[in-house]
């Protein structure tokens, strides 16, 4: 059990490293020269809005 704990933990731990790695990389000019300065569609939301526009997106989509 405390093993699971700890790889659940770990795998936590880099999921979160790799999303902060990711919009570091967005934020430099070579990556934004190379892929554009478009946002990145994921599923209703993009990978740069801010916390508060997907506050707004959830709550408009659970008041429907």
């Amino acid at each position: 059990m405390q093993k699971r704990v700890a790889i659940g933990g770990f795998i936590t731990i880099w999921a979160i490293a790799l999303q902060a790695h990711m919009m570091w990389l967005k934020r430099q000019d070579a990556f934004k020269q190379k892929f554009g300065d478009e946002p990145i569609v994921v599923g209703s939301s993009t990978m740069n809005s801010t916390l508060g526009e997907q506050d707004q997106l959830q709550s408009s989509a659970s008041s429907e």
